[in-house]
């Protein structure tokens, strides 16, 4: 009799339990759908940059992946080292050739400079004192 009350109470208590329990959504499937279009919109970002900032990501990208196949696959690690050299050299060429159409290389970029010019008198004083101070 009491063996029969506790198998009782046991499916007592596993109704319980499973009424308790929620029923699965598609929740799973949302946070997947969610991190995948996260993904998606920062790539799109990507695609809106200029041509030398792309650059810029794809020789980080290349030096990144060449750490990692530096520790497997030398050989395949010197020739992304290398591609990682030659997409940094392109960039810069791209943004020093744009500076030229632009003007810029004549010394207007120097012209716009942000705040006061570098006053070097007061500068090289200042080092002068602090190395007195310091040396003695």
């Amino acid at each position: 009799m009491t063996e029969r009350r506790y198998e009782r109470e046991i499916d007592e208590l596993l109704k319980r339990l499973e009424a308790e329990q929620p029923r699965p959504s598609g929740r799973k499937k949302q946070a997947w759908a969610e991190r995948w279009a996260a993904a998606w919109r920062s790539l799109r970002s990507l695609v809106a940059l200029s041509p030398v900032e792309r650059l810029m990501v794809l020789t980080v990208a290349l030096l990144l992946l060449t750490l990692l196949f530096g520790l497997f696959a030398p050989r395949v690690a010197g020739f992304l080292g290398v591609l990682a050299i030659a997409c940094f050299a392109m960039a810069l060429g791209l943004s020093v050739a744009r500076g030229i159409a632009h003007g810029e290389a004549r010394g207007d970029l120097f012209d716009r400079a942000r705040g006061p010019a570098l006053d070097w008198g007061t500068m090289v004083w200042r080092v002068r004192r602090w190395l007195r101070r310091w040396l003695g």
